[in-house]
């Protein structure tokens, strides 16, 4: 009797470890569906995406919740190339599974690019050299600087007539460094009038004082997050001569620099121009010969519901074929101190010190210059 009754203990003993078996026969298991692709600085990326490329049940096949799986190092998406991601399964009972994945980070995704609000004018035998920043195109990519587009960036057909006033289709194309490239047609004016020429040379003077990323190449950099502007140089002197640039950096500009020796950086302190609210600038050519434009500038701005008028001189020089802004007083420095007043002709006025819209021109009987 006691020998069966020792029997019957080992075989409950034996069948309990047996039934705790069954209950975990084996750990979760990963399995690599395939190899992943993501696509560089996706704006919305998160490691929930390669969870996609892979699959982790517990040991009775059933899929793991994902709170139960998770990643041991971290993909980073802002680089190209391939990483490899260890992925950790655990079941409810503590048994786990590790697996591998393998990630590459591609570029697919073609530039884009914003065209100037204005587009580029120039009097009839000029002679510019336009490139990408000086049309005023803004070009962006979600892997390359804007920098590295610019060095990639050509005309397609340099076909505008600069003896012929007219509006040209001008073709460009741009690609970044993965080879993706985009088309565009950008609109240039060769106009004979000489007044359209300065009102979109203030124009442009006013986009530079917003710090434009259209002309400028804007580029983080520091601690302090400044923004420096790495064609700084060229910019200035492509629309400027030595004095007119001289006049920029000392109007209401310089608020919005600051210049070290060997950088610019943009701090964007769009402090208004004392109690007024620029309006608009006309102008009226007053003299000109082969080198010279002199223009009255008659700029307003309304103060205290009051419209105030100040005419100055406005200059441009050609330089080397070019017509260059030489002398002006930029309207961005606010009203002068004892204004000419007229009531107001509206109660609107522009809404902000630093307007984005053009200037209305003035229609001038002025002669054309060929």
């Amino acid at each position: 009797m006691m020998r069966k009754t020792g029997v019957l203990a080992l075989c409950v003993l034996l069948l309990g470890g047996c039934a705790r078996r069954v209950e975990n026969p084996g750990p979760p298991q990963i399995t690599i569906l395939e190899d992943a692709v993501i696509e560089v600085n996706q704006p919305d990326f998160s490691e929930d995406v390669l969870r996609a490329y892979f699959k982790a049940v517990d040991s009775q096949g059933n899929e793991l919740p994902a709170e139960n799986v998770v990643f041991l190092n971290n993909a980073n998406n802002s680089l190209l190339g391939t990483s490899y991601i260890k992925i950790k399964a655990v079941d409810k009972n503590g048994y786990y599974d590790v697996k591998t994945l393998k990630v590459t980070t591609v570029d697919h995704t073609a530039p884009t690019y914003v065209l100037p609000v204005q587009l580029p004018v120039f009097l009839t035998g000029e002679a510019p050299e336009l490139t990408a920043k000086t049309a005023g195109i803004l070009l962006q990519d979600n892997f390359n600087r804007e920098s590295t587009l610019v060095k990639n960036f050509r005309w397609l057909i340099s076909d505008v007539d600069y003896a012929a006033p007219g509006t040209y289709s001008l073709p460009g194309r741009f690609q970044d460094s993965s080879g993706n490239a985009v088309e565009f047609t950008l609109a240039v004016k060769v106009s004979e009038d000489p007044v359209e020429k300065a009102q979109a040379c203030l124009e442009l003077i006013l986009e530079l004082c917003q710090g434009s990323a259209n002309y400028f190449i804007l580029d983080a950099a520091g601690e302090d997050q400044q923004v420096e502007i790495q064609n700084y140089d060229t910019i200035l002197n492509t629309f400027f001569t030595a004095e007119g640039r001289r006049l920029l950096e000392a109007s209401a500009f310089a608020q919005r620099v600051i210049i070290t020796d060997d950088t610019v950086s943009w701090i964007g302190a769009q402090t208004p121009a004392g109690d007024g609210q620029y309006i608009k600038t006309s102008f009226t050519l007053a003299k000109q010969d082969e080198d010279q434009l002199t223009f009255d500038a008659t700029s307003a701005w309304q103060v205290q519901g009051q419209r105030v008028e100040e005419t100055s001189e406005f200059i441009l020089k050609k330089e080397q074929g070019v017509w260059k802004i030489d002398s002006f007083v930029n309207p961005l420095d606010g009203p002068p101190a004892n204004p000419k007043t007229t009531p107001s002709p509206s109660p609107q006025a522009t809404t902000s010190p630093l307007p984005s819209a053009s200037p209305q021109p003035t229609p001038s009987a002025s002669p054309k210059i060929g």
